[in-house]
């Protein structure tokens, strides 16, 4: 793929610094639009414009971006119909491919079957989040089937990096877990979860960009493999050199007032990073990013990436089934899990190794 210019909407949050990163260092020419709040935090490479613009001015963000056109438009950034609408108006006519990131929190709770699907119900009515986002959505479709917008849905889960632990409760949970503390797991833990690192995420989105094929789909890119929340727990317990104190708590008691006191907790983020700084994480670098812990056989993105690189256009068949984890991994196996790669049946695969996934979870 010849090098494209790509605009992230967004750009320095958990998922989306990973995605600008990837482009860059496949080739892409990248700008970045955001408020410049938290580049500080997420710094951004130096090949990287950066333009600086307050998203709900339209007016603002129309003349900072000026005459500039691109290839493609992925905006982070779009909660609602209305932000839609206007990123529509703004975007539109600048790029040639227009992709929004949505939520796989959308999808129907609870499930009639899983794996979640693309197909599955957008069902959400406990969450205004979701909600807002499947109205979003809506307008995205019907733009694309009324005026032809060449725009694609991606649809992340829960996805983590190595500033954001995956674990509800963040660095203060992963803080009890290093000092031995008890810690509360909802009902008796065994229900199933899929959690995504965001630089496999990217190898994904970047698969999707400027590609005609994916224009008016919907796509979640998630990791291929499944765990249970006490499994969780413990693979990062044992990162951390130490066992995970669980207590499990009916989850029907976890309601307001649980809530209530992991808001005051997260009112003690900044004490507790910098406590987790503290630890010198060669431990929790391992387990948020172990590349010395990756499987010995190649991940199925990894060999449609390498395929796709050497000329190939990466047609196998090969259907990659959910693996539950073993509660104790073996020697060898990363901690947490690889991306599994999108699966479209009978079209071209996705550059970069990007499979259309038909057997994940959300």
């Amino acid at each position: 793929m010849s090098a494209l210019k790509v605009l992230y909407v967004g750009g320095t949050g958990t998922i989306s610094w990973s995605c600008v990163r990837r482009s860059v260092e496949v080739g892409h020419r990248v700008t970045v639009l955001n408020r410049g709040l938290t580049a500080s935090r997420r710094p951004l490479p130096d090949s990287v414009q950066w333009l600086e613009a307050d998203l709900t001015d339209v007016g603002e963000v129309g003349e900072t971006l000026g005459a500039r056109e691109f290839d493609a438009t992925v905006n982070f950034l779009s909660f609602s119909a209305r932000e839609v609408e206007q990123s529509i108006a703004l975007f539109g006519a600048r790029s040639s491919h227009y992709l929004h990131i949505s939520t796989a929190a959308m999808y129907q709770k609870p499930p009639r079957r899983v794996p979640y699907l693309e197909s599955t119900a957008r069902h959400s009515p406990g969450s205004s989040y979701a909600s807002e986002k499947i109205a979003a959505e809506d307008v995205l479709l019907a733009a694309y089937a009324e005026h032809g917008l060449p725009a694609t849905i991606v649809r992340p889960s829960h996805t983590y990096d190595d500033r954001k632990p995956p674990l509800p409760g963040d660095w203060t949970v992963v803080e009890r877990i290093a000092r031995g503390e008890e810690i509360v797991v909802p009902g008796d833990g065994t229900s199933l979860w899929t959690v995504t690192h965001a630089e496999d995420f990217a190898v994904g989105l970047n698969g999707l960009l400027a590609n005609p094929q994916t224009f008016g789909e919907a796509f979640h890119i998630t990791s291929e493999f499944v765990y249970d929340w006490n499994q969780i727990y413990r693979i990062v317990a044992a990162a951390l050199g130490t066992e995970a104190r669980i207590v499990h708590v009916p989850s029907d008691f976890l309601g307001v007032g649980a809530r209530l006191a992991l808001d005051r907790a997260h009112r003690a983020r900044p004490q507790v990073q910098r406590r987790a700084r503290q630890l010198e994480d060669p431990r929790l670098r391992a387990l948020l990013r172990p590349e010395d812990l990756l499987p010995r056989r190649s991940s199925p993105i990894r060999r449609l990436a390498s395929r796709a690189s050497r000329g190939g256009c990466g047609r196998s068949r090969r259907r990659c089934h959910l693996q539950p984890a073993g509660e104790g991994l073996p020697r060898g196996v990363r901690a947490l899990p690889r991306p599994r790669a999108l699966r479209r049946r009978s079209r071209p695969q996705i550059e970069t190794g990007a499979r259309r996934s038909r057997q994940e979870t959300a």
